[in-house]
């Protein structure tokens, strides 16, 4: 090993390897307990500046994050004409750019029923609406967040069904009963007499609003306006009608029979049993009536109130055919909330006090919304401006560290030094020497500087389980560069102010 380092810094006979070895050992000090020192210290350095560099990553991901970056206004009756106003205003991109605003979206907050797969209760839970070409919609289905179904990758086309729905992970544990991590197909919802299956596109840990699900604005005004308007369900008379639920008997003959005493007043043709399935392990009862006559709308949704109040089934609700593609419904139907995304956060309160003061608007953000984003903003800044800070203070006491442990050494062998001059031996050849030998010990220093930054990795993964550090990051590699180059040099100056005295002046110390 030896020898590859004296190829390395080319050094060559035996005396200067000799003189190498020993000035290395004696810089180094016994135990070789200054570079356990700036290995530390380096160390130290290292994991700060992870820190320091990764937090601005964690803060700028975040930043740029439709999560984090948009700021929700209650739509109130006061300003309900005014919406429209506002978004033509903001058409114009100059005017978004005045305020960094990227765009303005509308989203709708509903309560809607869910059955649980385990006991058949409804369930009311919080929906959001989204639409299909919103960037939180790409941010709620990037991989880190999706547990399972559908995720997006940045660059593809976002793939979301009309008629789909995203459920949050912890909703389905504690509320549906359903253990996360097996195929999920579709959730039983429910609308007043009848139930929908909507289609599950993926289970996330997070969603917006602290909200249980999210659904498309197309979907949501399909199930709000009349299916007569949008021919969402199709109203025309039927004579077969499906009812979904939980039978409360076993025998399927003892079910027909209860079936066609409860619907003695119709002529029925045919009762078919079969199952919805949620999942491999869920599933839902159903039977389908066939009647003689047709009957219409208002007839058949009477239904699933008659079957429960004779007691066959638990919850029942009627099952009609629906079309989700029946035109564009993206429009929002009376919207509760609009969203300003914004690309930066510094110009929040520039952007209320317009809203609040501009004649046209007259709206008003929460402060407390504003004084959120500003303070994250605030953050940002700081923890670059610390980051710059620390560099500069950590470049400086490395250098000036090792400055005076050289200086220290050689104001020590002085003497030394002036009689290894006196026998004619170089200054070209001692600052060489010394040079390399502080090279040597800032290399070693690094590198067993970082690997004790592994260890501070590891040791942050295990107490908090997510790890903020970035330890590859160029910037830091960089500072170390810049700290082998400026402590060389600094070193090489203190070296030559002392090696240009005359052997005299250094034996005798003048």
């Amino acid at each position: 090993m030896k020898n590859i380092l004296y190829k390395l810094f080319g050094v060559k006979n035996d005396f200067e390897k000799l003189f190498f070895s020993n000035e290395f050992n004696d810089l180094t000090g016994k135990s070789r307990k200054s570079i356990i020192a700036l290995s530390l210290i380096l160390a130290l350095t290292i994991s700060a500046l992870g820190y320091a560099v990764g937090g601005i990553k964690y803060l700028k991901e975040r930043m740029d994050n439709p999560f984090t970056n948009w700021v929700n206004l209650p739509i109130k009756n006061s300003y309900k004409e005014k919406v429209n106003k506002l978004e033509l205003f903001f058409e114009d991109e100059v005017k978004r750019d005045s305020f960094d605003l990227d765009n303005i979206t509308k989203y709708k907050i509903d309560f809607r029923e869910f059955l649980n797969f385990e006991d058949n209760e409804i369930y009311t839970l919080k929906t959001r609406t989204v639409g299909v070409d919103e960037d939180i919609l790409k941010e709620i289905l990037k991989p880190g967040n999706v547990v399972q179904g559908y995720s997006y990758k940045e660059g593809d086309e976002l793939d979301f069904p009309l008629c789909g729905i995203i459920v949050k992970e912890q909703t389905l544990r504690e509320n549906l009963a359903y253990a996360v991590g097996k195929p999920l197909d579709k959730l039983t919802m429910v609308s007043g007499e009848f139930v929908f299956f909507p289609e599950v596109v993926a289970v996330v840990k997070e969603l917006p609003n602290l909200c249980n699900m999210l659904i498309s604005s197309h979907y949501s005004n399909l199930l709000n306006k009349s299916f007569d308007e949008t021919g969402f369900v199709q109203l025309n008379p039927v004579n077969r009608v499906s009812l979904v639920g939980r039978f409360k008997m076993q025998d399927e003959d003892e079910r027909k029979k209860a079936i066609e005493d409860i619907f003695s007043d119709y002529e029925i043709a045919d009762v078919e049993f079969d199952q919805v399935k949620m999942n491999e392990d869920n599933s839902l009862d159903k039977f389908t009536l066939t009647l003689f006559d047709f009957l219409e709308f208002e007839e058949i949704r009477k239904f699933a109130k008659l079957i429960e109040r004779e007691g066959l089934m638990k919850n029942p609700r009627v099952q009609f055919k629906s079309e989700c593609n029946v035109g564009d419904y993206s429009n929002l139907n009376n919207p509760h909330y609009l969203a300003f995304n914004f690309k930066k956060l510094d110009l929040v309160r520039d952007f209320n006090e317009f809203l609040k003061t501009d004649p046209r608007f007259g709206m008003e953000i929460s402060m407390d919304q504003v004084e959120a984003k500003e303070n994250f903003a605030l953050v940002s800044r700081l923890t670059g401006l610390i980051a710059l800070i620390l560099l500069g203070f950590s470049i400086l006491s490395i250098v000036f560290y090792i400055n005076s442990l050289l200086t220290t050494h050689l104001e020590g062998i002085k003497n030394n030094l002036g009689t290894l001059k006196a026998f004619g031996l170089n200054n070209q050849f001692l600052i060489s020497v010394y040079i390399k030998i502080i090279i040597l010990f800032i290399i070693i220093s690094i590198v067993v500087g970082y690997l004790i930054s592994f260890v501070i990795k590891g040791l942050e993964m295990g107490f908090s389980k997510i790890s903020v550090i970035d330890l590859f990051d160029y910037r830091i590699f960089i500072t170390m560069i810049v700290i082998l180059l400026f402590s060389s040099y600094i070193s090489f100056i203190s070296i030559k102010k002392i090696l240009l005295k005359t052997p005299g002046d250094l034996i005798y110390n003048r």
